[in-house]
C-alpha cells in the first residue's frame, strides 16, 4: 500500500515538471500581436501538440472570449461611488448593493 502513495507522489512530480516547463516555454515565446487572434494562435499550437497541459482549449475560450472592454465595469463603479458618497458614510454595504441593483436593473421592468 504505501509503495502504490508513492507511485502517485512521483506521477504528481513529474506532472509538476513538465508542467512548470511547458508554462517557462510558454513564457519565452513571442507574444500574440495586438490586433491577432489569440485563439487562433493558441489552435494552432494545439495542433502541434506544444501544450498539452495549458494549451487546454475549453479554458482558453472561456479566458480568452471576454470582450476587451472597461465600459460595464468603469459604469459600474461611477454608479457605486454615487451610491457611497460622503454624505451616506453609514449605508451599510448590503443595503448599498440592493440600491446599486436597482438603479442597474430598474429599466428592465
Amino acid at each position: 500500500m504505501m509503495s502504490n502513495n508513492f507511485t502517485v507522489l512521483d506521477d504528481y512530480t513529474d506532472f509538476n515538471k513538465d508542467l512548470v516547463a511547458e508554462y517557462e516555454t510558454y513564457c519565452n515565446v513571442e507574444s500574440v500581436p495586438i490586433n491577432g487572434d489569440p485563439l487562433g494562435w493558441w489552435s494552432s499550437q494545439k495542433k502541434n501538440d506544444k501544450y498539452p497541459y495549458i494549451g487546454n482549449m475549453q479554458l482558453l475560450q472561456k479566458y480568452l472570449s471576454a470582450p476587451a472592454s472597461s465600459v460595464y465595469s468603469e459604469r459600474l463603479f461611477s454608479e457605486a461611488g454615487l451610491v457611497y458618497e460622503a454624505k451616506r458614510s453609514q449605508l451599510h454595504p448590503e443595503k448599498a448593493e440592493q440600491i446599486l441593483f436597482l438603479h442597474h436593473n430598474l429599466n428592465k421592468f
